[in-house]
């Protein structure tokens, strides 16, 4: 399913894309372009914005499979039951 999506999962690139604006931003001179700095500064931010997005929804998502498995091993319904609408929020997050 995630392939059918794009790229839009595609972390990892968007990690490298990140390191690489930010090594652009480090070479000497590289202000002078004002225009490029902008485009660059921009999607910095948006990458910034949505890895940091992916991060939390990746920790609640890890802290959901917890609660299952701790719910499952006590045989507690009541605690699974009590997780689904957090699992239904990170749903329309993503």
């Amino acid at each position: 399913m995630l392939r059918r999506l794009g790229g839009i999962f595609d972390i990892d690139s968007k990690h490298e894309r990140l390191a690489v604006i930010t090594a652009t931003f480090a070479v000497p001179n590289s202000w002078q372009d004002t225009e490029l700095n902008n485009d660059l500064s921009r999607e910095r931010v948006h990458l910034t914005e949505e890895l940091a997005k992916y991060q939390r929804l990746a920790d609640l998502c890890r802290d959901m499979q917890e609660f299952v498995a701790l719910g499952v091993a006590e045989d507690d319904l009541l605690a699974l039951e009590s997780i689904v609408p957090e699992l239904l929020a990170i749903e329309r997050q993503v």
